[in-house]
Formats: C-alpha cells, sequence, structure tokens
C-alpha cells in the first residue's frame, strides 16, 4: 500500500514544515525587540496617591492644628519674603481676641517662631508699679509682660492719643499727691535708718536657722514697730540663714532709701 505523498507515513503534508520555514517565520531578533510591551501578568501598577488637600499653600490662621515645625517653613512651606529679606507675611489674628491685643501686634511671623525674641511695646501706667512707674508714666516693658499681667489687671493701657490726653490730666494732679509722699518717704528713712529688726529662730547644728528670714517678714516687723505698710519688694536684702546681724535696704520712695540691722537670735 502506498502511502502519502512526500514520503511521511500517517501526518498531513500540510502540516509538516521544513526548518528552513520554521525559522523564517519567527521574528528575527533586534534592537527594536526591547520596546516591546512585556508580557501580560508581568507588570506593577503604582498606587497614585492623592495630592494633600492645601499642598503649596502657606496656612492663613497659625496654631490651629499646626505644628510648629510646620508654620517656621521646615517642611518646604514658607511665607513670601519681602526685597529685603524681610518676612512680608503676617498671620490673620483669631476670632474673638479682644481689641486692645489687636493694637500691641504681638503675633509675629510664622519664621520666627520658636526663636527667642523679647519684644518691647509701649505702656500707659493706670496705677502705680513698684519699680516700674507711677500713674501717667509711659514706660517699654516686654510684650509678655504687658498682655500677661499689666492689661489684664488693668494697671495699663495702650498709649493712644485719647488716653495720653486723658492721663496727662491725671499726671498734674498727680504730682501734688508724689510731692506728699516723697516728705513723709523722708520722714520715715529718719525713723528706720539704723534701726535694728529682732527675729527669733530655732537654730541647728553650726549656727544655722530651720526656717530663713524673708523680706516679708522685715516688712511685717517694720508695719508692726512703726505703723507703715510697705510692700516686701521694696526691701532689699541678702539670704539670712544663720544667727547674728545682717543689712537690709529699704527702699521708700525713688532715690529714698533707709538701711536697718536685720538681727537674728537663737529662739530659747
Amino acid at each position: 500500500m502506498a502511502g502519502p505523498p512526500g514520503g511521511h507515513r500517517g501526518r498531513d503534508p500540510r502540516r509538516v514544515r521544513s526548518n528552513t520555514e520554521h525559522r523564517s517565520a519567527a521574528p528575527a531578533p533586534g534592537p527594536e525587540r526591547g520596546a516591546q510591551p512585556p508580557p501580560l501578568g508581568t507588570t506593577r501598577l503604582r498606587r497614585r496617591v492623592p495630592a494633600r488637600r492645601g499642598a503649596g499653600q502657606f496656612p492663613a490662621i497659625p496654631g490651629r492644628g499646626l505644628s510648629l515645625r510646620r508654620l517656621a517653613g521646615t517642611d518646604g512651606l514658607a511665607p513670601p519674603a519681602s526685597p529685603q529679606g524681610q518676612t512680608s507675611w503676617s498671620p490673620r489674628i483669631p476670632l474673638g481676641m479682644p481689641e486692645v491685643y489687636r493694637r500691641l501686634n504681638f503675633l509675629q511671623p510664622a519664621s520666627t517662631i520658636g526663636r527667642s525674641r523679647r519684644l518691647l511695646v509701649k505702656i500707659l501706667l493706670t496705677r502705680e508699679i513698684a519699680g516700674l512707674g507711677t500713674p501717667g508714666d509711659v514706660v517699654e516693658v516686654k510684650d509678655g509682660y504687658a498682655r500677661n499681667y499689666i492689661l489684664p489687671r488693668k494697671l495699663g493701657v495702650i498709649p493712644t492719643p485719647h488716653e495720653l490726653a486723658r492721663f496727662g490730666e491725671l499726671r498734674s494732679r498727680y504730682a501734688a499727691e508724689l510731692a506728699d509722699r516723697r516728705t513723709e518717704a523722708l520722714a520715715l528713712a529718719e525713723k528706720l535708718t539704723g534701726a535694728k529688726l529682732q527675729f527669733a529662730r530655732r537654730v541647728h547644728d553650726e549656727r544655722k536657722l530651720y526656717a530663713t528670714v524673708r523680706p516679708q517678714d522685715v516688712a511685717k516687723e517694720i508695719s508692726d514697730r512703726f505703723g507703715t505698710k510697705i510692700d516686701a519688694s521694696r526691701i532689699h536684702m541678702g539670704p539670712v540663714e544663720a544667727i547674728g546681724e545682717h543689712d537690709a535696704e529699704v527702699a521708700l520712695y525713688e532715690d529714698v532709701t533707709a538701711k536697718v540691722k536685720v538681727v537674728v537670735s537663737a529662739a530659747a
């Protein structure tokens, strides 16, 4: 029995390829092969990260859910700078802040947050503050001292033209009172100069005191003995920790002082 033509038995001659035909049908390697897309299933899709809300914009109101580091511009956010190199951005004042603080203008640009800046502001005193001034005086104090102590306690106001005119009259009326106060201070200085204030304290080894003598104790002794009330902040003295005599100075007026002796003895 004769087989199929071509000498191949049991095969379809249409499915038979020669080695030459098979090699010529395959794509020849070349430089374009590397530009072909990779096979399916081998690529990695990168997750798209949404842009941060408000990125590239400087916050309008600092201090609300924002860290100081971000406000300082360390994460790439910084306020615009003027040609002179000064920061031209100024934060908005939060709602509900008293008007007197707005006039102080104590808020600093974000580029200065975290730095120790000691700003001085002018305050018109409405009451006397020991060691600072009398009513009607315009003094310069640190901004923190003004907004945390003087203004809340109504010891002073912002020196606006209206306030300066109003307290100018107070200053003229207060001048007469100051003259009388100086006369009283000179009379009290004559009584206190050279006076010895006695204190008894318990002592332990080496003549040391269990309880030291403080300026408050000296002020109370002067009040009980001479009938004149003196603030403890006007008494300048060193630490009294042993028995014996110690020097103290009492500031009665601007340039009127009196030196007294603090005598400490052992309690029975």
